[in-house]
């Protein structure tokens, strides 16, 4: 349930990327910095949110609408792709990058940085994997569970020389009875 309205009857509210070039464009409007509540304003406006979607809240809290929440990852997207930067708390300015920026541009760029995000996390998902790992078994080597000076049965390990020849074992087996 949303608030009063549950996902049935809630009025459809444009996702993120659908708000990240009204959020843009109000800010560039607004003489290229905006404070949250007025760049919500003016996107909100632009967009064509009608008071019904702005009052669904976001969470069972309600401190925020849903469109404001969707407002916010808008606007980290922005910064992601280096079109606004947060210049103070609460106040965001566009940058001669987010200027120049069409809206094709800007949805290329997202896709670039998305997909960069995604490889990111999963490069550091692999690696938080391996040092779990490392760190398993230094724990086992430090319990004595492995020893670094006998194998994996806690037998002497063998190397090269410790195996016997083809030829020694030939003649073992001449010389038996």
């Amino acid at each position: 349930m949303i608030g009063h309205y549950n996902r049935v009857n809630a009025p459809k509210i444009p996702q993120y990327h659908e708000l990240m070039w009204p959020a843009l464009q109000a800010t560039k409007e607004l003489g290229g910095s905006a404070t949250v509540g007025e760049m919500n304003e003016r996107a909100m406006a632009s967009a064509g949110i009608t008071e019904e979607q702005q009052a669904v809240p976001h969470g069972e809290d309600g401190r925020m609408s849903e469109v404001e929440y969707r407002l916010h990852w808008a606007r980290t997207h922005l910064k992601g792709i280096g079109a606004l930067e947060n210049s103070a708390r609460g106040v965001w300015a566009v940058t001669d990058r987010g200027r120049s920026m069409s809206e094709p541009e800007m949805r290329a760029a997202t896709k670039a940085w998305r997909d960069s995000f995604r490889e990111r996390r999963l490069a550091r998902r692999a690696s938080q994997a391996a040092g779990a790992e490392a760190r398993k078994r230094q724990k086992q080597k430090a319990s004595g569970r492995i020893s670094s000076s006998l194998g994996c049965c806690n037998c002497r390990p063998m190397g090269s020389s410790d195996w016997p020849s083809a030829s020694s074992a030939k003649r073992d087996l001449s010389t038996s009875p």
